[in-house]
């Protein structure tokens, strides 16, 4: 087909034309990766001693670097010039090897984008706030450790989601507002050279310490406050995973001297800074939980779940970060069993989190001027 060219701010130079992408070969690891031998040529570095010996998980910590590579889609997968996919990057960064993998089986009509210049892959597929932090934010710290000097980047490409949270953190990592391009799921963008972080855990929902100590770092500011607080994470503003008796909850809690709060009100910047002066945290499963890497060792996490939906993400963080960790379990208050995330209701029993607050010597609640739990 013929192609136009269009003109991009910066003076690049892109192309368009539609077509049918589907992979023609794989690569089913990163360790199997030789550029040497390779057809595109590239280059990969291996970081795993420079991390430490908490990075030896199996997992390849690498930046790669490939002449005319691809970003397939919504970021989902990482192909060289000629269609050859790796195994170990992006979306199928998952174990055991699955050649029938639905991201691979997935065929649809794509414009083929080629970009005039360096793109720098950031942005998992996937965009929320978990995800950025503990996905997409650590590759920053892999090409740190590589001596890749990320302003040599034309683009920092992320998904098409566009949160208030990830500019934020990007302006604060000196990636300006030109260089962001935003990946879509009917696009393949074909670089002059595509610069590629390895995802920084085999495992999805996996933390490890030095994403702590790199977010930590990056984001908090050198003087935190006293860890005196005590908040509750709503989440009556969200759909998904809705707590039906949480207005109840939030109004005893309220007279144990809880702040409510409500994070998609706040920036980053002011989530950083309640969670690092938390003392006492409670709240049902939710993304806004990635915060509690912020918060001070010793800090009590209690985390409040459905009981269909109980997952390991935030029992695992608290541990690396020396929180103290308790969870509820509640009950099923939606109509049938096995719903997925849109559709899942609970209730929680109040009497028991303020009873596990209690044990945890976290709870003063008061009652006519009279404390009904022990002072923390």
């Amino acid at each position: 087909m013929n192609s136009a060219p269009i003109k991009k701010p910066g003076g690049a130079s892109i192309f368009w034309r539609r077509y049918f992408w589907r992979p023609r070969s794989l690569i089913r690891s990163l360790a199997e990766f030789s550029p040497e031998k390779s057809s595109t040529g590239g280059s990969l570095v291996d970081l795993a001693a420079r991390i430490g010996p908490e990075a030896q998980t199996g997992h390849s910590l690498v930046v790669v670097e490939l002449p005319g590579g691809k970003i397939i889609g919504d970021t989902i997968m990482v192909a060289t010039t000629d269609d050859a996919v790796f195994w170990g990057l992006q979306g199928l960064a998952v174990n055991p090897f699955q050649e029938d993998h639905w991201m691979l089986r997935r065929r649809r009509f794509r414009f083929l984008r080629r970009v005039q210049g360096t793109g720098l892959l950031l942005s998992v597929n996937g965009g929320n706030y978990y995800h950025w932090c503990f996905d997409s934010l650590p590759r920053w710290r892999l090409l740190c450790e590589a001596g890749w000097d990320a302003s040599r980047a034309d683009y920092v490409l992320l998904n098409t989601a566009a949160p208030a949270f990830q500019e934020e953190m990007l302006l604060k990592l000196g990636v300006p507002r030109e260089k962001w391009l935003r990946c879509s799921k009917w696009e393949v963008l074909q670089f002059d050279r595509l610069i590629v972080p390895s995802m920084p855990v085999p495992v999805p929902g996996m933390t490890m310490p030095w994403m702590r100590d790199f977010l930590r770092a990056t984001f908090l500011p050198a003087h935190s406050p006293a860890q005196t607080g005590k908040i509750y994470i709503s989440r009556r503003s969200v759909r998904r995973r809705r707590l039906v008796n949480e207005e109840e909850l939030e109004n005893r809690l309220k007279l144990s001297g809880y702040q409510i709060c409500r994070l998609e009100t706040m920036s980053v910047d002011e989530q950083m800074k309640l969670f690092c002066s938390a003392r006492w945290i409670v709240a049902p499963h939710g993304a806004g939980l990635s915060n509690i890497v912020f918060a001070a060792p010793g800090a009590t996490l209690v985390e409040l779940f459905h009981p269909e939906q109980l997952r390991e993400h935030y029992a695992g963080l608290a541990r690396i970060c020396g929180l103290a960790y308790q969870r509820v379990i509640g009950q099923n208050a939606s109509s049938r069993p096995g719903l997925d995330d849109r559709d899942a209701k609970f209730a929680i029993n109040i009497e028991e989190v303020l009873k596990t607050l209690a044990s945890s010597g976290v709870l003063a609640a008061t009652a006519n001027g009279k404390q009904v739990y022990p002072p923390v």
